[in-house]
């Protein structure tokens, strides 16, 4: 029998097992052309490989010395054997495919994952996420940095306004609530300037926390919701803040939406307190969009913008019927949209359109 010295790349092959991107996948392809061969010939080569091995046993006197080690004696080498023992096996007559299998497989197996978790959130973001759902202090901090932002764009933006007085006659006479829509809430409390002290809901979420945090640097009273249902406990807190004098701030197509369609919990609790009703809107010449659901409008430094308050009704009535209820909504919707045209008007300068 011919006894083949061992191949010269062999000490190469091993330290590349483990090594990175380099020299893995050359090697990788290596090993999966020998299996192709090798399995083709695995008859062939199996009772050459007990032959063999017996002579090993009776030429090294036993275990230890080639026989019953992992390591091969080079005496009686022979490089099919080597691979056949060494290389990784497949499952089939072609690795590449089965290759493909498997990575189909990982990456099926990730989406199902994502949609059994809906919550968890991968990349950057979705560390930060986490990070501040078990920090509470980096909500905080957060929340800090963003009413100092909040802060500045007030502080150094041309503002006008329209619609002061007749909140501030309101005011007079006790709290009032607020609705806006969901992407025009960023500024709500900014503009609110400390009139009064304003109440405003908030969800469990990252964003909320963080949202919460800034409210209550500026001032504000932010109480947590449930977005789930059963918020009998936030309106029994909301109802306890505005009977102590806070205002009210909501939003009409919060926390989730859809975008500008005014919900019947916001009309809810609007007349579950009996103040009056203003629908509020800020706008500005240029601002940034988030690419959130309701593509959340950011205020920038030195801007000019505007802000409008517009009084919709001293306190609502009950809606007996649905059909009732759901014209309230579309008042309200329309009504709200009607106010946000007009504070895009005044931040932008353009004059509005003649009505047909």
């Amino acid at each position: 029998m011919r006894h083949l010295p061992p191949p010269r790349h062999y000490g190469k092959a091993r330290s590349r097992r483990s090594g990175w991107l380099g020299g893995f996948w050359g090697q990788r392809q290596a090993w999966a052309k020998a299996d192709d061969a090798i399995v083709s010939r695995r008859a062939v080569i199996a009772p050459e490989r007990r032959a063999i091995k017996a002579d090993v046993m009776v030429a090294g006197g036993g275990p230890g010395r080639g026989g019953g080690s992992r390591t091969p004696d080079l005496r009686f080498w022979r490089p099919s054997l080597y691979q056949l023992s060494y290389t990784p096996r497949t499952e089939g007559p072609n690795s590449r495919i089965w290759a493909g299998m498997q990575a189909a497989r990982l990456v099926v197996g990730r989406c199902f994952r994502h949609k059994a978790s809906m919550g968890k959130s991968t990349g950057k973001a979705g560390a930060l996420r986490r990070r501040m759902n078990r920090s509470e202090g980096l909500a905080r901090l957060l929340g800090r940095v963003l009413s100092a932002y909040l802060g500045l764009c007030w502080r150094s933006g041309r503002w006008r306004s329209e619609g002061e007085a007749d909140l501030a006659a309101a005011l007079a006479d006790g709290p009032v609530v607020l609705i806006c829509w969901h992407g025009r809430s960023m500024m709500t409390n900014t503009t609110w300037a400390g009139r009064a002290p304003l109440a405003m809901p908030r969800d469990p979420s990252p964003a909320g926390r963080v949202a919460a945090a800034a409210l209550v640097n500026q001032g504000a009273l932010p109480f947590e919701i449930d977005l789930k249902g059963g918020n009998f406990g936030a309106v029994r807190d909301m109802i306890r803040l505005v009977r102590g004098g806070a205002s009210l701030a909501l939003t009409g197509d919060g926390p989730k939406g859809p975008v500008h369609e005014a919900k019947q919990s916001t009309l809810d609790w609007a007349r579950a307190t009996g103040r009056p009703v203003f629908i509020t809107a800020w706008a500005q010449a240029r601002p940034w969009r988030l690419g959130t659901w309701d593509r959340l409008m950011v205020p920038k430094p030195l801007g000019r913008g505007a802000f409008v308050y517009h009084r919709w009704s001293d306190g609502l009535a009950k809606a007996g019927d649905e059909a009732a209820r759901a014209q309230q909504r579309v008042e309200l919707a329309a009504l709200m949209t009607q106010v946000t045209e007009r504070a895009d008007e005044l931040a932008t300068g353009a004059k509005p359109a003649p009505k047909p």
